[in-house]
């Protein structure tokens, strides 16, 4: 195909425009991504020091893609602005983007796996499978990349390669689906009989299943875009965004923790509220979180008598898998359960004025 047939059936709005109104959408998810990753490190300070360096590490690679993401515009907007065969070429930054993604993928892949490996009682069967996939969704990404290098041609590639990039985004988004149906499952069957408890689950079940949503749509929409109109850059500019809501989804994941403990019965039976983090002084001050949890409590919830017993202890720990309890978690005083030996009962009184 050259570029004199292919040249008059561009259109400005699906090459140049997509590639424009992805980077705009990708620019602005990679400053939530900035914000998300300040608010962990204010609210999370006692977390271990391999989640810091993985968070560290997203927000690095994120940082790079959005670079390179303004550096392709760039290159076909304002260096070749107004040669419209130019959008047939893939300048070198292009490729870059695509393995990159790939890099921002994998860890919050298996981040995820880790989390289905530690629920599922350390089952192999199920969490190795997926870590596979996980890998060659990567492997699948350098091929791109590395095609797109040498070829240098959209066309040459769509006619050579187009199975290698569609390949990737379909282990992706199969990534996606099996970790989600995965999570929601064994969720799922931890329901007991206590309402209290289950009203936990299903918030668990709500951000897991809104994590894994966003991330899996945008997947599968960039690949239909590439599978029906791969001539037209949609499916480029769709890609820019994916990263960024890979790297999003696992912040919220580890950002959330805190709101979801609160989500749990209280010791009076109450189910308290909760909500996502949001950047206010007291999380940068870095005290907010350590106030006097009595502060809190109303002043006739603090005589209460509680019977405790294994089952119930057995119950608060099906949910400690989607906290990543570190030192910060068992420090905190918003999150100190007592876990009574068997048969013991416990009695709280209010201290006295």
């Amino acid at each position: 195909m050259s570029l004199a047939t292919r040249t008059p059936e561009i259109q400005i709005e699906r090459t140049y425009g997509a590639l424009l109104v992805g980077g705009f959408i990708g620019i602005a998810f990679s400053g939530i991504v900035t914000a998300q990753t300040f608010l962990y490190f204010s609210m999370y300070r006692l977390d271990a020091m391999r989640l810091k360096i993985l968070v560290g590490f997203i927000w690095t690679i994120d940082l790079f893609h959005t670079a390179f993401v303004c550096a392709t515009i760039w290159n076909y907007v304002i260096i070749h602005f107004g040669n419209t065969s130019y959008i047939d070429v893939i300048p070198s930054v292009l490729p870059v983007t695509i393995i990159l993604t790939s890099f921002l993928t994998f860890p919050v892949h298996m981040f995820f796996v880790h989390r289905i490996y530690r629920l599922m009682k350390q089952n192999l069967f199920i969490s190795v499978p997926i870590a596979v996939l996980a890998f060659l969704r990567v492997c699948s990404a350098c091929v791109t990349s590395s095609e797109m290098l040498i070829l240098k041609r959209f066309s040459v590639f769509i006619k050579e390669f187009r199975w290698v990039f569609t390949l990737g985004l379909s282990l992706s988004s199969t990534v996606d689906i099996l970790i989600t149906t995965t999570l929601c499952y064994n969720l799922e069957t931890s329901r007991t009989g206590s309402s209290q408890l289950n009203r936990v689950i299903n918030l668990l079940m709500l951000y897991t299943f809104e994590n894994g949503l966003l991330t899996c749509i945008a997947t599968i929409v960039s690949m239909v875009c590439w599978l029906t109109t791969p001539h037209d850059l949609i499916f480029m500019g769709i890609h820019f965004v994916i990263s960024k809501l890979y790297a999003n989804s696992l912040l919220v994941a580890l950002n959330t923790r805190r709101q979801i403990r609160r989500g749990r019965p209280s010791l009076s039976g109450t189910f308290t509220q909760s909500v996502l983090p949001v950047l206010t002084p007291a999380n940068f001050g870095g005290r907010g979180h350590r106030r006097n949890h009595s502060e809190r409590v109303p002043p006739a919830e603090k005589s209460l008598k509680l019977q405790v017993n294994v089952a119930k202890t057995v119950e608060y720990d099906k949910t400690e898998v989607y906290e990543d309890t570190e030192a910060e978690a068992i420090s905190s005083p918003d999150t100190a359960v007592h876990r009574p030996e068997f048969g013991e009962d416990v009695e709280r009184a209010a201290p006295k004025e």
